[in-house]
């Protein structure tokens, strides 16, 4: 792992160590019901108060019928924005699944072919060249939760 991706990393456990509010405490424990068949896990963090998923796994994988959560279809999901910023594109995305006492959304998104870099995503080596390559494809899922209303 590069010194950038130890930096990054180093970042995301001191915001996590800061304490967590209701909606990051919900949005951790829909996260753990998430299930994405044949994909590897590679990193868990916190964004603001997202609860990010990084998983890897060969090329040419069916993504729908992987990712399987707690009131999300990923059939009928589409994208609002076919983009999530420069590096992923989104794939699916589900509002207002409800959890426990709260309001949930989940996006499921790709690393773009074409990105450059991407060492802030906690890859170890084999994996990094295998995307690099072609050879293995990174998802992104990012979970938030909200009080409804």
């Amino acid at each position: 792992m590069s010194r950038r991706g130890i930096r990054l990393r180093l970042v995301r456990l001191a915001a996590a160590a800061c304490g967590s509010s209701a909606e990051e405490k919900v949005g951790g424990s829909y996260a753990d019901q998430v299930e994405v068949e044949g994909f590897r896990l590679v990193d868990r963090y916190v964004r603001a108060e997202d609860t990010v998923l990084v998983y890897v796994r060969p090329s040419g994988s069916d993504v729908a019928a992987a990712v399987k959560a707690p009131g999300f279809d990923f059939g009928s999901s589409p994208p609002v924005a076919p983009t999530v910023g420069l590096l992923f594109q989104c794939l699916a995305e589900g509002y207002r699944i409800p959890y426990r006492d709260m309001s949930c959304r989940l996006s499921v998104a790709q690393l773009k072919e074409d990105v450059a870099s991407f060492d802030f995503l906690g890859l170890d080596a084999d994996d990094t060249n295998a995307v690099k390559r072609g050879r293995s494809m990174v998802l992104e899922l990012t979970i938030g939760c909200s009080q409804p209303g």
